[in-house]
């Protein structure tokens, strides 16, 4: 599956609607950096790593990061929901835009997973494939440095604070 979809609702509910004064909070399934990064701790959610908030929910448009094994080592992979498929088939190439810094990347198709939190319908995912590894890291850090991530054919952005943090407490899935 592209997307893992199986936060519990209510958990993330409740985590997300905390104070603004708190930087991270956690419960046992999952932790929420800046009140939209939520980290699943469950082993079967391979460190998924989510920009969540219900506005972009209910568009079904999603950016995630996970870790997954390549060449026996933990990589990161970053993935991107849409509620339709995008242009160009299996292969396509992403707009990403970082405080107006534009690179594209290319993407695969991954599949489709049915959101049944919010759109109650498919979401098309897609992988980004960095031509190298100093690529991705290059394009986290620039994530980090960002304030706002504009991911192409998706409406809403993605606000940046929080994630150094997020990504951080990532780290311990992603070895």
């Amino acid at each position: 599956m592209t997307i893992r979809l199986t936060l519990t609702a209510l958990a993330t509910a409740s985590l997300l609607s905390a104070p603004a004064s708190a930087q991270v909070i956690e419960n046992e399934q999952i932790a929420v950096y800046a009140q939209q990064w939520v980290q699943a701790k469950a082993p079967e959610h391979n460190g998924l790593l989510s920009f969540l908030n219900a506005e972009r929910g209910q568009k079904g448009e999603y950016f995630s990061i996970r870790c997954q094994t390549s060449g026996g080592a933990e990589v990161r992979s970053i993935r991107l929901g849409y509620p339709r498929a995008l242009p160009g088939g299996d292969a396509t190439a992403v707009e990403l835009k970082i405080d107006g810094q534009s690179r594209t990347v290319p993407a695969r198709f991954t599949g489709t997973t049915n959101d049944a939190a919010y759109t109650k319908s498919d979401i098309y995912g897609y992988e980004l494939t960095f031509s190298d590894t100093a690529a991705q890291t290059d394009f986290l850090r620039a994530m980090q440095a960002g304030n706002t991530l504009l991911v192409g054919g998706q409406s809403l952005p993605v606000s940046l604070t929080g994630f150094t943090a997020a990504l951080k407490g990532q780290a311990s899935y992603c070895r």
